[in-house]
């Protein structure tokens, strides 16, 4: 008769058992699937290299479909599925020479697909659109771009027309992009020519605030009123940093005007700081005004009198 406790041992051998043949039959089951899952990566592969081969030797990388199924292979590097006769890995360059054509004209390919989408991109090479028109649509903004891809000269196959739209765009570009970088040169020199006489403003300034004092009252350098050097003094050293602002405020403007994106918190931290310095200047000024009233009123006053 078997004991409570060769029962218990006898049970904990049959549990124990029992699970480690379901972690075996998970093991194998998961073997199983990553192996089925390299077959099927590989002969994905094989059957888009076999594919994609035809439609490169017929129609030279053109046919949107080979491109998609290549942009796949691509994405999901099931080229590396794929092994020369000595057991080398293939790499996407390699995967590409066996096409017979170079990885670079397949990126270019594949990125006219993303950019352009498959539509526009097989309509356009329909027509002929040439390669190096195809680089100049990817590079104008995504909103001109736009128009020449819903323009209706793309529905009705006008090559010209569409040429003659992206020339019109690409030129309207570049005269912006030249202006923007004048008026960046522009406001780089300013700023060169701010920083240089910074270096000796305060110094004139006190020497022009001297001067003035002396032609007004013939008085010596000793008596000069301190006051008044300086609020001259303080004058520049609030223009040059506010001429900074002002350059940035220019460069972002100039980036919008490129068709670059703008950055929201940059152009909210500088809004913020011109809103600023402008609260500041306008309390400044109301209380300058309110302090000079007693002297404005009394040239008026003189004014009348006389």
């Amino acid at each position: 008769m078997v004991t409570k406790a060769e029962q218990a041992v006898q049970d904990a051998d049959v549990k124990r058992y029992a699970g480690e043949r379901e972690n075996d039959i998970a093991r194998a089951d998961g073997e199983r699937k990553a192996a089925e899952k390299y077959t099927e990566g590989r002969d994905l592969a094989n059957q888009v290299l076999g594919q994609s081969q035809a439609f490169m030797t017929i129609r030279k990388i053109a046919d949107t479909s080979a491109l998609l199924k290549l942009s796949f292979v691509k994405e999901n590097k099931l080229y590396r599925e794929i092994k020369t006769a000595d057991g080398q890995q293939f790499t996407w360059a390699m995967y590409c020479d066996a096409l017979n054509v170079s990885y670079k004209t397949v990126d270019e390919g594949i990125l006219n697909l993303t950019v352009l989408g498959p539509d526009a991109l097989e309509a356009m090479q329909s027509m002929g659109i040439a390669s190096r028109d195809l680089r100049k649509l990817r590079k104008l903004p995504e909103e001109d771009r736009q128009i020449i891809i819903e323009s209706q000269a793309i529905d009705v196959g006008d090559k010209e027309a569409v040429q003659e739209l992206l020339e019109d765009m690409v030129v309207r570009h570049a005269k912006e992009r030249e202006s923007a970088a004048q008026r960046e040169e522009t406001y780089k020199q300013s700023m060169e020519a701010l920083n240089a006489l910074s270096e000796t403003k305060n110094r004139r300034m006190d020497e022009l605030a001297i001067e003035n004092e002396k032609l007004r009252g013939g008085i010596k350098q000793g008596d000069i009123n301190p006051f008044i050097q300086e609020v001259e003094s303080e004058k520049g050293q609030i223009i040059i940093p506010l001429m900074r602002l002002k350059a940035r405020a220019c460069a972002l403007e100039a980036k919008f005007t490129q068709g670059d994106k703008v950055d929201r918190a940059e152009y909210f931290a500088l809004q913020a700081a011109l809103d600023s310095i402008r609260d500041e200047l306008a309390q400044a000024m109301d209380a300058a005004y309110n302090a000079g009233a007693p002297f404005q009123a009394s040239i008026a006053n003189a004014s009348i009198v006389s």
